[in-house]
Formats: C-alpha cells, structure tokens, sequence
C-alpha cells in the first residue's frame, strides 16, 4: 500500500512539474528551424504582460519584430512562415500555434521597413492584397474631440493609453473614451513645470512657492481622482526627475546632493542616494550604481544616452529625419520619417513626437497617427504632455 501511495506521488509530481515551471516562469531563449528559416525566439515578461522577440533569417534577410499575446509562454511558438516578393521587397508571414492575427514583416532589398513606411509603396501593397485574410483591419479614423482648445483624435488612441497636457493650473486627460480636465491647483503654474506619467499616475510637484517643493499633486487613472500630500521630507528647487522604474520615481536634488525615491501609491518619500550611499540609474531595465561625483557631473536621466532611447531590448534613435529601432544584436528597422520635429522621447513601446503643436504617436501596431493638437503647444511645451499607461 505505502508502495503505491509512494507510485501516485511520484507520478504527480512527474505530471505537476512542468505547469509549476511554466507558472514561474519569466523567459527563454530558444533557437530552431522552420522550413530553410532560422528562427530565435526571445520570450520575457514586462509589467505582467508577455511578449516574443524574433529574430528571422534566411538569404542574407534578417526580419526581426515583437509580438505581444498570451501564448501561455510556451516554446517554438510559431507553426509556419510564409514569405511573398514583389519587386525588391520581399516580406514573410508568420503563422502561430494558436489561432492568432499576424502582420507581415517585410525587407527592402536588404533593410528592414515597418509596414507604416512601406504603405504607399505599390509593390508592398500588392503583397498585402495577397494576405488580406490574416491582417487585422486599421479601424482608426480622424474623428475629432475637443476640449477648450485642445483637439483630441480618440480613436488614434489605443487601449489603455492616457495623454496628459498640463493646462497650467489642472492635467487635461485623453484616452480613447474621454477627454476631461482635472483641477490641481489655485493658480497658475507656467515654467519649469516638474512633472512625470507613471502607469497609473500623473504627478505634479508642486514648485510654486518661493522656496522648496513641498507638495505632490497626482491624478490616479484606475479612480480617476486628483490626490495630493505634503512630503516629509522638502526637497529643493534644483530638484530634477531621473525617470520611472516600476511606477516609483526617482528625483535627484542637485542642491543637497542627494537622490530619492517617491512611492506614489504609499506617499512616501525614501532617500536612497546621498554621500554614503550608491546612486541609481536605469538604463532598458539595468540597474547602475554611481558613485557622488560621477552621478552629479550632468542631469541622469533614465534609458536616454547621447539621444538615443532604450526600451525593451530596442533602442531608438534618429538620422536625417528617419527615426529607426535597432537590437542588441544590429537587427536594424527603419520605422518611419517625419521633418520639422520639435521634440521625441520614447514611453514603453510608443515614439511621442510633437511638431508644430500636434503630438504624434508611434507604434507598431498602427503605425504613425495623430494624437493632440493645440496652438499653445507651438509655444510652450517644455514638461507639458505626457503618455501613461
């Protein structure tokens, strides 16, 4: 009998193993073959969600994306590549194991396009005619909301996304469902606005008065609800924001020489870099440590180095008006081109561009669109507009 008990719990631990492993676990890196393609599959994590890099060779082609479902992180996930060439651009298919919406991924000549810089090219557009059935339709029009003088293109918007222009005394916020002003303070707040969008959270420091910031004003996207609290500790006017690592942000005080850590959701205030401690700096999810004198000798300002943008194993970077996304590894993608731009960053997976009062976003998914436009944004848009999500 104990034999037999001891049989069944071998046998379920045999069987529960795997699921216990897939449950914890957070990555992988596989190599294989499909057809004379030579695929890497890159899976990873990122704020809950699960995303694949590829890495597709064949001819001297190489054809690298992104794709973004739940495929319940399993191994060698996609079933087939089909490829079709018109032309000199030659772009492939790729199939999945589950029953999923695919894009095309598409070389000219040798280099690497995104669909949105190939869409008015005849040869491209003979290809997408080819596989219409397996695309998702783009269902964005320029149906215009408008707040006060803003001017908001909703459905451009995507899901879960939040823009914020600062209107001087409140945050104007936009998603895909409402455009709606939230009042922060008494009156009005000009230059040198301090301000940062976290995924949940718009946040203001409050740097008004005379003398240090004592306040932080936020709006909370999940209540939607405008919150403040008085800091314990006031920091200095010289203050400026590092970035946003897992919704905290980090702040450097160039006048005390010390850095800090801000918990929205908690409201506290951490000092975690000064004279005997290291401070921080995150570069695409990597922690670096700095000592005083090297951190203070410019502004730190995460995931940008010498006006190039890391996120998620991309960095994104300009040339004459073409703005591209590269790997580690040199796989290089031209994704668009746009003149007389004001100023870029990138937020997650999107370009925020603004030219001429209007906001851009780019994403992979739909490409370039329109966003906002307002007149006052030709004129003051420093700190002004953010993207959470």
């Amino acid at each position: 009998m104990k034999r037999y008990k001891y049989f069944l719990i071998i046998v379920f631990i045999i069987m529960i193993t795997p699921i216990v492993i897939r449950t914890f676990k957070s990555k992988h890196d596989v190599d294989y073959k499909i057809n004379k393609y030579e695929v890497n599959e890159h899976f990873y994590k990122d704020f809950g969600k699960q995303y694949y890099d590829f890495i597709i060779k064949k001819d001297g082609k190489t054809y690298s994306y992104t794709l973004n479902h739940n495929m319940k992180k399993n191994r060698k996930v996609l079933s087939s590549i089909k490829e079709y060439s018109e032309g000199d651009i030659t772009c492939i298919l790729p199939l999945y194991k589950r029953s999923i919406k695919t894009s095309l991924v598409c070389v000219k000549g040798k280099k690497q396009m995104s669909n949105y810089y190939l869409r008015n090219d005849s040869n491209y557009k003979k290809i997408v005619k080819k596989v219409e059935k397996y695309l998702d339709k783009d269902n964005s029009n320029n149906d215009i909301s408008k707040y006060n003088k803003v001017s908001v293109y909703k459905n451009n918007i995507l899901d879960g996304e939040n823009y914020y222009i600062w209107n001087y005394s409140g945050v104007i916020v936009s998603n895909n469902k409402i455009v709606k002003y939230y009042k922060f303070l008494d009156s009005d707040l000009y230059d040198n606005v301090m301000a940062i969008a976290t995924r949940r959270y718009y946040v203001l420091f409050d740097n008004n008065s005379v003398n240090d910031i004592k306040n932080i004003y936020y709006y909370d996207s999940k209540k939607n609800k405008v919150k403040s609290w008085e800091l314990k500790t006031a920091i200095s006017k010289k203050s400026y924001i590092n970035g946003v690592y897992k919704d905290y942000i980090y702040v450097t005080d160039k006048k005390k020489k010390v850095q800090y850590l801000i918990d929205v959701k908690k409201e506290e205030i951490t000092l975690i870099g000064n004279e005997e401690k290291l401070y921080t700096k995150y570069i695409n999810n990597k922690k670096e440590l700095f000592n005083k004198s090297d951190f203070l000798m410019e502004n730190q300002l995460f995931d940008l180095e010498k006006n190039v943008y890391y996120r998620n194993n991309y960095h994104y970077y300009e040339e004459n008006n073409k703005y591209y996304k590269e790997m580690d590894n040199g796989s290089k993608i031209l994704l668009f081109e746009l003149d007389g731009v004001d100023e870029w960053n990138v937020t997650d997976r999107n370009i925020i561009l603004l030219k001429d009062g209007v906001i851009y976003s780019y994403n992979d998914s739909v490409g370039l669109k329109k966003i906002i436009s307002s007149n006052e944004l030709k004129y003051n848009y420093k700190n002004i507009y953010k993207l959470g999500k």
